[in-house]
């Protein structure tokens, strides 16, 4: 057997324990919903090392050069996917621990999208018409100081320059009980999880970044 082959992958990247217990976001994430999306956050994770570990073997062995560019590319997705699960994670806390929406936040989302009730729109509408598994963003541009919503289909990547400032994430494949109107319904309910405290941090941070 050769040393390469009993080599360790490094470990770069580390899945963040949750800020709140599976079942604090009950009743509308369920315990078993909320443990699925963590297991995929998880394969994120170590897609991520793996992705790493074979370019830099690639690279010391000088093997393989023509997927150089495969591999760089699935670390950047990689990168962005895992930067939509943890601000997921972060900006939702259990019902009624959220408090509303701070100043800055309103006046931000007021002068990028006219219209506090049209962003909620946008922002569930996003989620909803994700023809399977995504995530409907909340994005500040830098470049012009602005926010907007995107629409990211799985395996899908953004600009690096823009900053997540609230993620919304849903499974193709999750189940909605005891819902009417399945996913729009869960969203609906869904915006009441939203910690804005959270949320009114990372804009101030990021109105703040250079």
């Amino acid at each position: 057997m050769s040393i390469e082959s009993v080599i360790k992958p490094k470990i770069i990247y580390e899945a963040k324990a949750l800020p709140y217990e599976y079942d604090e976001l009950v009743p509308i994430i369920t315990k078993s919903m909320l443990k699925k999306f963590y297991s995929d956050y998880e394969k994120c994770v170590k897609h991520l090392n793996d992705s790493q570990y074979t370019l830099a073997q690639t690279k010391e062995n000088l093997q393989n050069y023509q997927f150089f560019d495969y591999w760089e590319e699935e670390i950047t997705k990689g990168e962005f996917l895992l930067s939509l699960y943890e601000v997921y994670w972060s900006i939702m806390s259990p019902l009624g621990l959220g408090g509303y929406p701070g100043t800055k936040t309103i006046k931000l989302i007021k002068k990028s999208l006219a219209h506090f009730n049209q962003f909620k729109e946008h922002l569930i509408n996003a989620a909803d018409t994700l023809s399977g598994s995504g995530w409907s963003v909340l994005m500040y541009l830098p470049q012009v100081g602005q926010l907007k919503v995107f629409q990211v289909e799985e395996g899908k990547c953004l600009d690096n320059s823009i900053i997540p400032i609230l993620s919304c994430y849903v499974q193709d494949e999750a189940e909605y009980p005891n819902l009417l109107y399945g996913r729009r319904e869960y969203l609906e309910n869904w915006w009441n999880l939203i910690n804005w405290f959270e949320v009114e941090k990372k804009i101030i941070e990021s109105i703040k970044k250079p």
